[in-house]
């Protein structure tokens, strides 16, 4: 399987705690685009995460530990592949837009 790099972090704490690194590119299934990234940030969201505060954070990502080790909300790039189902994307198109799922899930 290719690889990408992402933003990881996989304990809780202060920027000390994320570095990038290689991981496996996802599969995209029937309902999904698959996008290469061409930019992204480490936001407030990202550091709520990352600091678990404010504490209602750990309802979402983790009372101990982040269930994901990958951060990330808000991104630009290019659709690389469409799911089967997908009618509305097409491949080559740039888009950008917010994942709410990049808080770890």
């Amino acid at each position: 399987m290719t690889q990408m790099l992402a933003v990881c972090g996989s304990d809780y704490g202060g920027p000390e705690k994320i570095e990038i690194q290689k991981v496996d590119i996802p599969a995209c299934d029937d309902n999904q685009v698959k996008i290469r990234i061409h930019a992204t940030t480490v936001n407030r969201t990202d550091c709520g995460v990352l600091t678990r505060l404010p504490k209602v954070f750990r309802l979402f990502v983790g009372f101990s530990k982040p269930r994901s080790k990958i951060f990330g909300t808000d991104f630009s790039g290019e659709i690389v592949e469409v799911g089967l189902n997908v009618t509305k994307w097409a491949k080559s198109q740039r888009v950008f837009g917010f994942s709410d799922h990049g808080l770890p899930t």
